[in-house]
């Protein structure tokens, strides 16, 4: 009998943790479409695929913008948009970013800029807008992310959307 009791009180106590742990989805994590990407962390490919096509990706990866760049992540393993095809990258730009939820979108710009595009000089009349630290400049619809060095930005979707 004694050791039924204990049998019991030991399950109970292993079982207990388990039973308080916080599920991993519902209304406490909707929303919290932000990825953090730590200097020196990375992931190895996943399931050693080095190279995705973009109509493989729709189901399995996440999408985000690194500074005008698209990246797939699956598995915690980051993909590099190159053309119509994704290529695995060891280590993403560190920072936050906004998380894209599906298949990316062609991002609306004016005709003088494209996504990606580096530019020497800003454009009169641009507003600086500081969105998780970061000081992007805002005009007409365009966004641009600031380089290393702080003289030349890159033309990138809104990071507010």
């Amino acid at each position: 009998m004694q050791r039924l009791i204990a049998l019991l009180v030991t399950a109970t106590l292993l079982a207990s943790p388990a039973l308080q742990a916080k599920p991993h989805s519902g209304k406490a994590h909707k929303g919290k479409n932000v990825i953090v990407v730590k200097p020196g962390y990375h992931h190895k490919p996943y399931r050693n695929h080095y190279s995705y096509h973009r109509h493989e990706l729709a189901r399995v990866a996440t999408f985000a913008v690194f500074a005008g760049v698209t990246y797939a992540i699956v598995e915690n393993a980051y993909y590099r948009q190159q053309g119509d095809s994704y290529v695995y990258v060891a280590q993403p730009p560190a920072g936050s970013y906004q998380v894209v939820s599906a298949e990316p979108e062609p991002v609306p710009a004016t005709p003088a800029y494209a996504l990606g595009q580096v530019i020497q000089r800003l454009p009169a009349g641009s507003q600086v807008v500081t969105v998780d630290g970061v000081s992007y400049r805002e005009h007409n619809g365009v966004w641009f992310a600031p380089l290393q060095g702080g003289k030349r930005y890159v033309v990138t979707a809104s990071p507010l959307n």
